[in-house]
């Protein structure tokens, strides 16, 4: 059996290479979810713990279990000291799974002191403290003196200690000094003796996890002698503390193994507090780690959503093509059965056949899975790649069980066909082409209404959830949105493009049977081909619309998720740079204010006097177009009609600057930023108020609000309400989850300066075109502009971008772009290709009673324009109307309550141009392939109506 299914492939190369394209093409997708998954949480959380050891100058791969030794009870300390690093020493390494650099024990000796006798004579006892450090011989260099002895040699312990113990203690090199074991003995437990200054041959050696000055108060001596010294009765009773600890390389911490070590530590921490409360295991690394089980299935979730219609795709792709190669094998099926094989035997040779090429895709699909999400990490935008650090990727098991999935899926794909076909013999196949083809299942089951309902349920489902989001003003995690949500958009593709495959044959008939009289042979003979219930143009027909809706949904998506967060970058920074300059603080008597480190060194704020510098120097910085002056205060009270409001934000601007210089958006208000400022410039006295004070004050357009800024108030007349401005966040949210909503007020600062005194003020400011942060930065240095921030809408778009689940977003848009351009070409070509080679005796037909190959030509490229070009224009119809109604979705989880304007769905024209262009190229290359089939078609070969 083997061999003959290596023929039967052989002899079908074309049909089952584009199954096993569509196979490789499966698995790839599928096993690059888990792949990017791992890549991206890798490099994440060694940023993670690269700012933890930063942030805290404490190596985060530092494992420790400190055993406080200070307890009561039968049980010697030594012996218990032994049981606790017994379990310290169960490596940790089988559980954390990254090799140890370091391995390190501390001992310490307590309760212990030393006689003193002070100028007077008088003696009294001051306490030290005595320390092992395992391997510290070989991590020193000595500075004076000599190594300790590791022997106790006539009851003399040698010790040496840090330069920092010798300058402040007052014990001399080569004394000895008497060790008490409490302050009441009179017999002493051991003599001790500095033999020797010491320093860290390497302080950054992670063998130091206690620092040198955790050293500085210690007498340091060597293991056996601190064994013996705390082995007997009186010995153990000073053995105070103990110290185990690990440093492993978090580099090779691997995220897929989180659970394992949060696991793993868990349960040794359990044993060490089993044995006492006071035993304490750290391990900062596992406490990073403990999210990234989380993070991990938020992130798989993202991108299993954002995969799933374009392995959905894939799957009706291989369907499609098993379909063709099926129908195009029935007489050979039919022999099979002729002759006696059963129905088993038969899906044997096929299961056999698929297993085959599984198995090829398994060891090819990886790899390109691996490919792919390199492209995923190098994403900036839709279509839009850069050159970034590599992720660290790599195949592991959750990428081979994925990969296995899909060469599963596959499988059963390919089995659906042969199932159906497998009980048809030579005497059925003849009846069933003679008899007119019933319906299709999917119309006798109305599967385009039922999924069109649930597409339509979802999409009030959709907006269900969006109208809480507006209310409540709450974001939902992408891991909490009803998964039905997440498939809408392709069930509503697929019943859409189903609900015009029903249709479409009646039209079709009516459209010639219109123009019955005025047809040509071959376009009769077109319109009659497509009028048919033919199962197989059908597919290709679903086909093309569900790649073309989704490759224009992707774009589509894309570009709205893209947009959504440059501009709320933009929006939030309000220009595309803002500067706060170094003001200079003067007291009432012309003296500039000082101010000590702590912020200190005036007595109120309101003895603070301000000199407005020189405005002009701005318009000296090289790549500014406009600049202009912003006072942003935060605490501005409003009052009007016995109604007040405080806390209130205020922008006070010059009118014809600002308009000119920030960023903005024409849907966002009622009227362009322009219009506003021209009113504000006219009538200084104008305001302009955000639209929730509207009802707060209970106010309209034209009337008087009075503003109070600390002791000064002023009136002023409200112009217009306005629900978003750039600068300006309507919501915040608050360290403890709630949201509060902001309120603010935009007002002319020349106005505002009449009755208020000089305040530093921001500068907002527009850059040129193709002017650079650095270029600014660099003028804003030579003109010697003292700043205390500067903020770049730029900069904080890059990071954004930086971000690597957007990454992955933009990446797995891209290549469902790709890739759905590539199988519709693919299953375009195939299908023409397979059904010219199906209908070659219907050709030889046509030419045999007279019709020219020009004729012939012309009826496939009317059948094209029926089929494939209708089939593309209802796509793209059913792409946009998709992402019209379902892009919004992707604001569930993209649009956060502080952001500062609201989601729109966002199309460029440039996306449906490529589309179009790809589709063109399709269609151009399509139609010459069968042209050229057309043309090698001949007669004799072709009529052989004695075997019909």
């Amino acid at each position: 059996m083997f061999l003959f299914v290596l023929r039967k492939i052989a002899s079908n190369r074309w049909k089952v290479l584009c199954l096993l394209a569509g196979s490789i093409l499966v698995v790839a997708m599928l096993s690059s979810i888990p792949i990017y998954t791992n890549g991206t949480l890798q490099r994440l959380l060694v940023k993670e713990m690269e700012q933890y050891q930063l942030d805290t100058a404490f190596y985060p791969g530092y494992y420790v279990v400190d055993a406080q030794l200070k307890f009561s009870g039968s049980d010697t300390r030594a012996n218990y000291m032994k049981r606790v690093g017994d379990i310290a020493l169960r490596t940790p390494s089988d559980y954390v799974h990254a090799p140890a650099t370091t391995y390190g024990r501390i001992l310490e000796m307590g309760s212990i002191a030393r006689k003193v006798t002070n100028e007077s004579g008088a003696e009294s006892k001051v306490a030290v403290a005595v320390k092992n450090v395992q391997g510290f011989e070989q991590k020193v260099e000595i500075l004076q003196g000599r190594m300790y002895n590791d022997a106790i040699v006539d009851g003399v312990v040698d010790a040496v200690v840090t330069e920092r113990f010798y300058a402040n203690s007052d014990m001399a090199m080569d004394q000895i000094y008497d060790i008490y074991t409490t302050l009441d003995s009179a017999t002493p437990l051991f003599r001790i003796r500095i033999v020797g200054i010491v320093k860290p041959a390497d302080s950054a050696d992670l063998f130091w996890y206690q620092p040198e000055p955790a050293l500085n108060s210690n007498l340091l001596i060597g293991t056996s002698a601190f064994t013996e010294l705390t082995s007997t009765p009186v010995g153990d009773k000073t053995l105070a503390r103990a110290i185990w600890y690990y440093a492993f390389d978090y580099h090779q911490i691997r995220v897929e193994n989180a659970e394992t070590v949060l696991g793993g530590f868990q349960r040794q921490s359990d044993e060490y507090f089993s044995f006492n409360s006071s035993n304490l295991a750290s391990f900062p690394l596992a406490t990073i780690l403990e999210q990234y089980p989380e993070r991990e299935a938020r992130l798989l979730l993202t991108l299993a959503i954002l995969i799933i219609p374009i392995v959905l795709m894939l799957v009706f792709y291989i369907f499609m093509i098993s379909q063709l190669k099926v129908q195009s094998e029935l007489n050979e099926i039919s022999e099979f059965q002729s002759r006696g094989a059963k129905r088993g035997q038969i899906l044997r040779i096929y299961l056999l056949e698929s297993a085959l090429l599984g198995g090829v895709s398994l060891l090819a699909g990886p790899p390109l899975g691996l490919l792919m999400c390199r492209v995923l990490g190098a994403s900036n935008g839709f279509l839009e790649f850069v050159g970034r650090k590599a992720l660290p990727l790599r195949i592991g098991t959750g990428a081979m069980l994925a990969a296995l999935a899909a060469v599963v899926l596959f499988i059963v794909t390919t089995l659906v066909p042969v199932m159906t076909n497998a009980r048809i013999s030579i005497v059925a196949q003849k009846r069933e082409r003679s008899r007119r083809s019933r319906r299709p299942l999917w119309q006798r089951l109305f599967l385009d209404v039922i999924l069109l309902s649930v597409s339509f349920y979802g999409l009030y489902a959709m907006k269900k959830q969006l109208d809480a989001i507006s209310v409540s003003a709450v974001s939902i995690r992408a891991d909490r949105v009803d998964f039905l949500l997440y498939l809408a958009s392709t069930v509503f593709v697929i019943g859409a493009g189903l609900l015009f495959l029903r249709l479409y044959p009646w039209l079709v008939r009516m459209v010639a049977r219109a123009g019955n009289r005025i047809w040509s042979p071959s376009a009769y003979a077109a319109f009659h081909q497509v009028g048919q219930r033919d199962g197989q143009a059908g597919f290709l027909m679903l086909f093309l619309i569900l790649s073309l809706s989704i490759g224009l949904f992707s774009a589509d998506s894309a570009r709205t998720i893209n947009l959504h967060v440059e501009d709320n970058t933009r929006c939030l920074v309000g220009a595309d740079l803002r500067l706060i300059p170094a003001w200079v603080k003067y007291d009432r008597s012309g003296n500039v204010i000082v101010e000590n480190e702590m912020g200190a060194g005036v007595a109120a704020e309101e003895s603070v006097v301000y000199h407005e510098p020189d405005f002009a120097v701005y318009s000296k910085v090289e790549g500014i177009d406009h600049a202009t002056r912003v006072l942003n205060k935060a605490k501005v009270g409003l009052y009007s009609k016995g109604n007040s409001v405080s806390q209130n934000q205020m922008f006070a601007v010059d009118p014809y600057d600002f308009a000119q210089t920030v960023w903005t958006r024409s849907d966002l208000n009622s009227y362009h930023i322009n219009e506003y400022m021209n009113v504000m410039t006219a009538q200084p006295k104008s305001v302009i108020l955000s639209t929730n004070l509207k009802d707060k004050l209970d106010v309209n357009v034209g009337d008087s609000v009075t503003v109070t800024d600390r002791s000064i108030s002023y009136e002023v007349v409200v112009i217009a309400f306005v629900e978003y401005w750039p600068g300006y966040t309507p919501r915040v949210i608050l360290p403890d989850g709630t949201v509060r909503e902001n309120s603010l007020v935009i007002a002319n600062l020349e106005y505002v300066f009449r009755y208020t005194p000089m305040e530093p003020y921001e500068v907002w400011m527009d850059r040129q075109d193709g002017a650079t942060d650095r270029i600014v930065y660099d003028s804003i240095g030579a003109n010697r502009i003292r700043t205390s921030n500067i903020l770049s809408a730029n900069q904080d778009i890059v990071e954004m971008k930086n971000d690597l689940i957007l990454q992955g977003t933009n990446g797995m848009f891209s290549l469902g772009f790709i890739v759905s351009m590539l199988i519709c070409a693919i299953g375009f070509l195939i299908y023409w290709i397979l059904s010219i080679q199906g209908r070659v005796l219907q050709f030889g037909i046509f030419r045999a009673m007279g019709l020219s190959q020009r004729s012939i030509i012309w009826m496939l490229l009317t059948e094209q324009i029926l089929l494939s070009g209708v089939a593309i224009t209802v796509g793209l119809a059913i792409g946009k109307i998709s992402g019209s109604l379902f892009v919004p979705l992707f604001r569930l989880v993209y649009s956060a309550p502080d952001q500062p304007i609201p989601f729109r769905v966002t199309a460029y024209a440039e996306d449906l141009g490529k589309i179009l262009v790809i589709v063109g190229v399709i269609l151009v290359a399509g139609f010459l392939t069968l042209a050229r089939l057309i043309l090698k078609i001949r007669i004799d070969q072709a009529v052989k109506l004695g075997e019909e």
